[in-house]
C-alpha cells in the first residue's frame, strides 16, 4: 500500500464542542453524529473513533468546554489538534460559509483537517497538566485579589471594609498555599525539577515563571526555535504590499507564555549579560524600547529552548534553528 493510498483511507474529523454535547463530522460524509459532552459521552466517542483509521481530529478552543475531550483523545493516542476559533472562522469565510451552527462548524473543522493537515503538538505529561491546573488557579486568585483591592480603595462603609479585608486575607492564604504546591510539584518530579533548574539559571526567570513555561509550553526543548516563537506569540509577521514595507508585528500565540516571557525580559535586559548586550545593541540602532523588549523576549525563549534541549539530547548533537 502506497502512502497516498493509506492517506486516502484515513478520516479527517471535525468536532464542534458546546457545553452540553459534541457534534462530530467526517469529511466526505453527510450529516453529523452527536455525543453528550460528559465523561460517558466522551468515552463513547473515543471508542467510536478508535474503530476507524484517523488522519486528523480537529476541534476548536471553546472556553474550556473542550478540555476533557481533548485530554481524552490525547490519552487514546488519537491525532487531535486544538485550533484558535478565529482561524476556523476565517477558514469558513474563505470558503464562503457565513452561516454558523454546530453542524456547520463541525463540517468546517473536518474540511480544515483534510485540507490543511494541522500539526499535532506534543502532549503535555500528567505532571505538566497538574502544574498547569495549579498555575491557572493561582492566576484566578491573583485576579480576584486585585479586584478586591480596588474595591477596598472605594469602600464607604466600615462593614464592607471588614468584609473585603477578610476576603483579602483568605485570598493571600490560598495564593501562598498554591505557591507551596507549585514548588512541591517541581521539587518532587525529577524531569520538571531538572528543567526548572535550567530555566532559572537565566537571570530574569524565577520559579513561578519557570513553572508557567513548563506547564503551558510542553513543546519547550522539543521543537525548533522558529515554530516555538510562533507558539508563544513572539514571531514577527511581515505586513508588506507592493513597494510598501509595513511594520513587523507579533500576533496570536499563547497569552500566558508571552506575558511571562515579556516580564522575564524586563529583568533579563538589566541583569543577564547576553540579553543586556543584545538589548543595548537594538537601542543603539534606533529600535523602540517596546520592540526591543519583544526581541529580547524572543531571544530569551530561544536560549531557554536550547537549555532544556540539553537535558533531552545526547551531548554533541545539534538541531537547526
Amino acid at each position: 500500500m502506497t502512502p497516498n493510498t493509506k492517506r486516502s483511507q484515513e478520516l479527517s474529523v471535525g468536532i464542534d464542542v458546546s457545553q452540553g454535547w459534541l457534534d462530530v463530522a467526517i469529511e466526505g460524509e453527510s450529516g453529523t453524529v452527536q455525543f453528550d459532552n460528559t465523561d460517558q459521552g466522551i468515552s463513547q466517542l473515543v471508542r467510536w473513533l478508535q474503530k476507524r483509521p484517523m488522519h486528523r481530529i480537529v476541534l476548536e478552543a471553546s472556553g474550556g468546554y473542550e478540555q476533557a475531550l481533548f485530554r481524552g483523545l490525547q490519552r487514546a493516542k488519537l491525532p487531535v489538534v486544538r485550533l484558535n476559533a478565529r482561524q476556523v472562522r476565517d477558514f469558513a469565510k474563505a470558503r464562503g460559509i457565513l452561516a454558523k451552527t454546530d453542524r456547520i462548524d463541525a463540517g468546517v473543522l473536518a474540511h480544515y483537517a483534510a485540507v490543511l493537515s494541522p500539526v499535532v503538538r506534543r502532549e503535555a505529561s500528567a505532571e505538566q497538566r497538574r502544574l498547569q491546573g495549579l498555575i491557572r488557579r493561582r492566576e484566578q486568585l491573583v485576579q480576584m485579589r486585585t479586584q478586591e483591592k480596588l474595591r477596598l480603595a472605594q469602600r464607604d462603609e466600615p462593614a464592607i471594609e471588614k468584609s473585603i479585608e477578610r476576603m483579602l486575607e483568605a485570598l493571600h492564604e490560598q495564593i501562598r498555599s498554591l505557591d507551596k504546591q507549585i514548588a512541591k510539584q517541581l521539587a518532587h518530579e525529577p524531569q520538571l525539577k531538572a528543567q526548572a533548574k535550567q530555566l532559572c539559571s537565566v537571570k530574569g526567570v524565577g520559579l513561578q515563571g519557570a513553572a508557567l513555561l513548563l506547564a503551558e509550553l510542553p513543546e519547550l526543548g522539543h521543537i525548533q526555535h522558529k515554530p516555538l516563537c510562533a507558539l508563544a506569540g513572539l514571531a514577527p509577521y511581515n505586513c508588506d504590499s507592493g513597494g510598501m514595507r509595513g511594520k513587523r508585528r507579533i500576533w496570536g500565540g499563547r497569552r500566558r507564555v508571552r506575558q511571562a516571557l515579556y516580564m522575564a525580559a524586563l529583568v533579563g535586559c538589566r541583569f543577564e549579560p547576553t540579553l543586556k548586550d543584545f538589548y543595548q545593541r537594538l537601542l543603539s540602532k534606533g529600535k523602540a524600547k517596546k520592540l526591543a523588549l519583544i526581541a529580547v523576549a524572543r531571544k530569551l525563549l530561544c536560549i531557554l529552548n536550547a537549555r532544556v534541549r540539553e537535558l533531552t539530547e545526547p551531548a554533541g548533537s545539534t538541531q537547526p534553528t
